[in-house]
């Protein structure tokens, strides 16, 4: 096997065996609809970073109302205006220095627990992997595994990856006017 090919697929295996351990993704059909809950909004983007390999992944949640959505036993999900959810990397490693990459923007909101603190959560929009023959370098083999790991998290909630729950964004979070305008 070439090296590269070999180096590819040990990155592959690592990612697909350390997602599917983290288990943070939620079937929305798991969830209960929420009926009755007042609708939030964040007046200013609230963003959280991280570091992974010399880039800076962020995550920035857009101003707007974020509206219930669906609850279980530790909180509820509030859910954004369209676009809610942006992600930057910054790269700054050896091969990349300063180079800045948006990816398309997410489907997603704050998840609110019951201990007043939130997270940031966001819809996986799984996007395939061009087909390949076995017969090509890397393909075939470690481009379906892509593929099906794709496809099994497509429109499950997951959480923007290493944060901790948050004081800060939920303490960003004021009643929408409107609803507490109903609610007296």
């Amino acid at each position: 096997m070439n090296h590269w090919v070999r180096i590819l697929f040990l990155a592959v295996a690592s990612a697909l065996c350390s997602s599917a351990a983290h288990g943070k993704d939620v079937a929305p059909a798991k969830l209960t609809p929420v009926a009755e809950a007042p609708a939030l909004r964040l007046a200013q983007p609230f963003t959280y970073g991280y570091t992974n390999y010399g880039a800076l992944i962020q995550f920035a949640l857009n101003p707007g109302v974020y509206r219930p959505e669906y609850s279980d036993k530790n909180g509820i999900y509030y859910r954004g205006p369209r676009n809610a959810v942006e992600m930057v990397l910054t790269y700054d490693n050896k091969f990349e220095k300063g180079h800045v990459e948006r990816r398309p923007p997410l489907e997603g909101g704050v998840f609110l627990d019951k201990a007043g603190t939130a997270l940031i959560y966001y819809y996986v929009q799984a996007a395939k992997a061009a087909p390949t023959s076995s017969t090509e370098p890397g393909g075939g083999v470690i481009t379906n595994a892509v593929n099906d790991y794709l496809a099994s998290r497509d429109g499950k909630i997951t959480f923007a990856r290493k944060m901790r729950a948050s004081a800060e964004l939920a303490g960003m979070l004021e009643p929408e006017p409107a609803a507490a305008e109903a609610a007296r």
